[in-house]
């Protein structure tokens, strides 16, 4: 049914190294969240009234706020960038946002925590009705499907707010069928403080909602690191332009439908001034028309004569010479002093090697550079394989 659904909605849903389909299957995960959030929500807040169950309508103010971190991302003023000065502008507009938003479901949670306590200290009757049972039953069916709908983008998308929405629906999910079970326990007779304890836990729940909200909106400008595929192109695109030796320190922030990639980019310390920022400005626009990300780079000269990386480069050989995986040392730089600099290479692994395997070879080679030069940075990375 997913599939259904995916191919319905998504034209060409199985290019997913595609831009344009990755967004779209962005703009699905937002829509989908958003809307079953609100609607759900207005279910179990209406029948938590109707049925007085003060767990229920707790629960409803729950659902709208896990509706609120995809609401400001799909709807942040964030459609276009412009600059810099503007695109900060309104990200402190966002922020603020947030900051409201937090604020007043801390305030919703504290209100609803007395209101449970006093229903533990004086037990009210509970309408559980076949009704009632049979709504939140398929609140509860609904949910759970949406998990795995949400889980079947995320896999996608790769990001890590795509895995917090996977683990919050499943979390729903859970928190409304605990609260269907005390209905249960109700139309069997058994009278208790459930509907009190629920209530209570869910207050707890909307508060730690609202400081996950606020912590959000004050870390939302470091930028998140971006999934596998995203950061292969990146890295295969730069790398393509001429000048550009390698790239690091690669951080992705996203604004509303738009995201910024920053990065590092190893340029040759005899590259003029000019040519670098030339260079820089040539790699911004590949990404752009390749990407549809808007890409701000930072030039780093770094030295590549053979003097300064000779006894480096052999250095990293000796190490890699019984290592049947590493075909290639390649893209051997330094920045700074040679001795207490950043030294920079590529290895080309051979395509069968597992990342668990590429991770070991280049701890064992940084503990072995790092032996012999204390005092030098080492940065080694995996270049294409062959």
């Amino acid at each position: 049914m997913i599939r259904f659904i995916l191919k319905r909605l998504i034209p060409g849903y199985t290019r997913t190294g595609d831009a344009d389909v990755r967004l779209r299957y962005l703009y699905v995960h937002h829509v989908s969240l958003i809307g079953f959030g609100i609607m759900l929500g207005v279910i179990r807040f209406v029948t938590g009234i109707v049925a007085n169950s003060a767990a229920l309508v707790a629960d409803g103010v729950h659902a709208w706020a896990s509706v609120v971190p995809p609401s400001v991302q799909f709807f942040s003023p964030h459609t276009r960038l412009v600059g810099a000065h503007e695109t900060f502008k309104t990200e402190r507009v966002r922020r603020v946002v947030l900051f409201s938003i937090a604020f007043v479901l801390i305030i919703t949670g504290v209100e609803f925590g007395k209101a449970s306590l006093e229903r533990i200290l004086t037990p009210q009757p509970v309408a559980a009705n076949i009704v009632a049972i049979a709504v939140i039953a398929a609140v509860v069916c609904v949910n759970l499907w949406l998990s795995f709908f949400a889980a079947s983008l995320g896999s996608v998308l790769g990001t890590q707010s795509a895995r917090t929405a996977t683990l919050n629906a499943r979390r729903d999910t859970v928190i409304t069928a605990i609260v269907l079970v005390g209905f249960l326990l109700r139309l069997f007779g058994v009278q208790s403080i459930i509907d009190g304890v629920m209530g209570l836990i869910l207050s707890g729940v909307i508060i730690y909602n609202g400081f996950d909200i606020a912590k959000e909106s004050i870390f939302s400008m470091r930028g998140e690191s971006p999934d596998g595929a995203f950061l292969d192109a990146i890295r295969s695109a730069a790398q393509g332009v001429p000048g550009i030796l390698g790239i690091h320190s690669i951080a992705v922030h996203t604004y509303g439908k738009k995201s910024i990639v920053s990065f590092d980019a190893d340029i040759d310390d005899s590259m003029s001034f000019t040519a670098a920022t030339s260079t820089c400005d040539a790699a911004e626009s590949l990404l752009e028309k390749k990407l549809s990300v808007r890409a701000i780079i930072r030039p780093r000269p770094v030295s590549t004569a053979a003097g300064d990386v000779a006894h480096l480069r052999e250095d990293v050989e000796r190490v890699t010479r019984h290592m049947s995986e590493v075909s290639a040392v390649t893209r051997v730089r330094i920045e700074g002093d040679a001795e207490s600099g950043v030294f920079h290479c590529a290895l080309t692994l051979d395509r069968s090697t597992i990342p668990e395997r590429a991770d070991e070879i280049r701890t064992r080679i940084e503990r072995e550079m790092l032996g012999k030069h204390p005092k030098l940075r080492v940065v080694i990375e995996t270049a294409d394989r062959r």
